[in-house]
């Protein structure tokens, strides 16, 4: 198993079995997808194809020098889409 090679904290490997366990019942998926070198139809593609319908965009500064990436330009192609759209951070201390 791969979790004790890194750790050897009983608990530790416990609260990860548990969580594998819940996300494997659970009816929803978590996807990661990324838009570096990607066009914005393929990127909209990608997440029509695995019914995707919530986008949660972690960047930092959800900003790109690619227009459609923008936060406020893609925004608005997910809502024409019924794909809801957070931007969220999430900072590990």
């Amino acid at each position: 198993m791969i979790k004790s090679d890194f750790c050897n904290d009983l608990e530790y490997i416990d609260t990860i079995n548990s969580i594998t366990s819940n996300i494997k019942k659970s009816p929803y998926s978590l996807y990661t997808i990324g838009y570096e070198k990607k066009s914005i139809e393929m990127f909209i593609n990608q997440l029509i194809e695995n019914n995707i319908k919530l986008v949660v965009d972690v960047r930092q500064n959800a900003f790109s020098m690619k227009f459609d990436f923008i936060k406020s330009t893609l925004e608005k192609v997910l809502e024409k889409l019924d794909i809801d759209y957070l931007h969220t951070v999430y900072y590990i201390k």
